[in-house]
């Protein structure tokens, strides 16, 4: 194993450890939930343990969400077009070269653009599994 793949699995460990944890607190909460509700109903400390409740549950789901991004990162490559128009066949045309004239000849239909173009930065993101 590399350091990588070694730091990816302690990490895994901890959350896991973590959303046990967590888990445990949540049973607990509503053991003492149920058994309050029979003493004082479902007024003040009911609802204070369902809060209880929704915060730890909202705690586990974004550690789960944690843990996914960590086995499946994501890179992103930014990568800069010249962008036309064309009026005859309504395409947008990407060029990844610069455009210096202001004549451009349409790939799809044929006939020529006239104008400027334009610079778009299109970000593209990769996701690779560990």
């Amino acid at each position: 194993m590399d350091y990588i793949e070694k730091q990816i699995a302690l990490l895994n460990k901890k959350i896991n450890i973590r959303i046990r944890k967590v888990e445990s607190s949540v049973l607990e909460i509503r053991k003492r939930q149920r058994e309050d509700s029979f003493i004082y109903g479902f007024g003040g400390a009911y609802s204070r343990r369902e809060n209880a409740i929704k915060k730890r549950e909202k705690e586990i789901n974004e550690l789960k969400e944690f843990e996914r991004q960590i086995k499946k990162p994501v890179t992103v490559t930014e990568t800069t077009f010249s962008v036309l128009f064309c009026k005859e066949c309504h395409n947008e045309i990407f060029t990844k070269g610069s455009i210096q004239e202001e004549w451009h000849e349409c790939p799809v239909c044929r006939r020529m653009i006239y104008g400027r173009a334009s610079k778009k930065v299109l970000r593209i993101v990769d996701e690779r599994y560990l």
